[in-house]
């Protein structure tokens, strides 16, 4: 008999939640207990933290956001910001019973969708999937030197052209030097910024499972990524730069770093998470040789005669990152971390 559970944020909950996670090999990071208190206390967000249990064993799990979308709207995220999540079970039978009490819980909340970002789609007629999002990531064989050589050759000459130009790059946990570059690079991504509470959270929660990567160059941090450590994955997750250094690499520089880092850790895969296809991430992904895959994004909608995932949530980012853009940067540093829960 199964039952399905709302675990409340304690520390046998996390504990059970946390092995459970370790032992799924189909489990992301994203999945990862940390990300609720993350999330939660970075932006409000309220956690759902659903778990499967037959008897007393866990046999499933679902994180769920319950997420503000504007003019009294609101939906569930699984989850929010995040690259990878939604149900991650034993059985058909345990994401069947997930699936059915997450539909139940997005009609109570009055949501006008549930959005599960599924690496693989799961088997459902109820579920709507979207491809708008791809990951791009690097399968690690061989010593750092094999690595590099099998690199395109345009790669190798600006790793070699940035180390010869003084561009360093060290580890840091300081998220000072990374917050007077994060909200200049969205703001000309046409996005608002995150607060600052969401890298130093994810530092504390994550501990030595999360860093901070900085290229410098003549004494200056001119770019940085933000990476986590999850099983045999080096996960990079949020990088920025400033423009006017980008003429000697630094964000080259810093990918080539974390491919040594993971290489030296015995870790098999270097993932760069995802990107919109045709974007200016995923061009600069393609070309470092990262392979692109599909993500199996789904969605779930109670009233799909009043809404469409398919085209609702790029119009508005379209439109919302033209008037972004044209913010002045320091209206978007006050707005930016106000805004952005509205964006998940």
């Amino acid at each position: 008999m199964l039952s399905i559970r709302i675990l409340e944020d304690n520390l046998n909950n996390g504990e059970i939640w946390s092995e459970y996670v370790y032992a799924r090999p189909e489990a992301t990071l994203d999945h990862c207990w940390e990300w609720r208190r993350v999330l939660e206390r970075s932006f409000g967000f309220k956690p759902y933290y659903m778990g499967v249990f037959q008897s007393d064993r866990l046999t499933g799990i679902l994180p769920l956001f319950h997420v503000p979308r504007g003019f009294g709207r609101s939906a569930l995220v699984s989850i929010p910001f995040g690259n990878y999540g939604g149900i991650c079970a034993d059985s058909a039978d345990s994401a069947i019973a997930l699936l059915d009490e997450a539909k139940r819980l997005t009609e109570d909340l009055k949501c006008v969708y549930m959005e599960l970002h599924h690496k693989e789609p799961i088997d459902s007629e109820e579920l709507q999937s979207v491809d708008h999002r791809r990951q791009f990531s690097l399968q690690l064989n061989g010593s750092v030197e094999t690595i590099f050589n099998s690199l395109k050759k345009t790669i190798r000459k600006k790793i070699r052209y940035a180390a010869k130009h003084g561009v360093t790059v060290h580890s840091s946990r300081d998220t000072g030097f990374l917050y007077k570059i994060h909200p200049d690079k969205f703001w000309r991504l046409g996005t608002p910024c995150f607060p600052r509470a969401y890298f130093d959270l994810t530092l504390k929660h994550f501990g030595e499972r999360a860093e901070i990567k900085y290229a410098c160059y003549k004494g200056r941090i001119v770019a940085f990524y933000l990476i986590h450590f999850f099983r045999a994955s080096l996960v990079s997750t949020i990088a920025g730069d400033l423009p006017q250094y980008l003429n000697v690499h630094p964000n080259v520089c810093l990918v080539w770093d974390q491919i040594k880092t993971a290489v030296k850790l015995g870790l098999t895969e270097f993932d760069m998470c995802r990107s919109r296809p045709g974007s200016g991430s995923a061009n600069f992904k393609l070309f470092l040789g990262m392979r692109e895959s599909p993500l199996g994004y789904q969605y779930y909608v109670p009233n799909k005669d009043k809404f469409s995932v398919h085209n609702a949530r790029d119009l508005k980012f379209q439109l919302a990152s033209r008037v972004w853009r044209r913010m002045p940067l320091g209206c978007a540093r006050v707005l930016g971390p106000k805004i952005v829960r509205y964006f998940a």
